[in-house]
């Protein structure tokens, strides 16, 4: 699928108002990012984030990087750095979805750690309890970036009204990828086509199968109800 920016002239328009609501589990980030770091005692630089989108198929949304970008034309879920103005994390996730994708959350839905196996991420036991991060080390200065990951709901009907809308001066592609594709790294296009999607880092193919299982869980529990 073809990248547009999200005004004819690369200019992002101004930031929308967002009216979101959250399940109760992910309070803890309904706060600054200056005070979930100082609540929980973290020396991290910044705090990133990331959201999972799915459509009514149980596909979750892909994004290709730019070919001019770090990592070029590498796959990834959206999302990007928390703002020191952003008033809460949870705020910062919806602003980044919203710049790089044009879609706008309804609900967010629950935090999605990197699976459970322990090695994949770090505990942090400060504060507020124990919860699961990725902790990035930035190449140039090497400083820590806590980033969490939430699954989200967005306002409008994905897969019937093609509403997404990328920002060309960072992603450059899109797909809706199955679980099945997201394991092969190869989404179908129809007939015996495909396109490869390679992953930023092993961690973002870990966070995008670990949501696909809550899901999965979600679905079980549903049905013995």
């Amino acid at each position: 699928m073809e990248a547009t920016n999200v005004t004819g002239d690369g200019q992002k328009p101004q930031t929308p108002q967002f009216t979101f609501s959250h399940d109760t589990s992910l309070t803890s980030w309904a706060i600054p990012m200056s005070t979930y770091k100082q609540t929980n005692s973290l020396s991290w630089y910044g705090i990133a984030t990331g959201a999972l989108v799915f459509d009514s198929s149980n596909r979750i949304l892909l994004v290709q990087r730019t070919a001019r970008d770090t990592m070029p034309n590498l796959w990834e879920f959206p999302g990007g750095g928390v703002d020191l103005d952003d008033p809460t994390v949870l705020y910062g996730c919806a602003r980044e979805l919203w710049e790089e994708t044009g879609l706008k959350v309804k609900y967010m839905k629950r935090l999605v750690t990197k699976g459970p196996t322990p090695e994949l991420a770090r505990v942090i036991t400060k504060g507020q309890g124990p919860t699961l991060a990725q902790v990035i080390t930035t190449r140039r200065e090497k400083k820590e970036i806590g980033k969490f990951v939430f699954e989200v709901e967005v306002e409008v009907n994905v897969q019937a009204d093609q509403k997404v809308r990328l920002d060309s001066n960072e992603h450059q592609d899109f797909v809706w990828a199955t679980e099945a594709e997201v394991k092969d790294e190869k989404v179908a296009l129809g007939g015996t086509e495909y396109k490869a999607i390679s992953f930023t880092v092993e961690a973002t193919k870990s966070f995008i199968l670990e949501g696909f299982r809550l899901r999965q869980e979600d679905f079980r529990l549903r049905q013995a109800m």
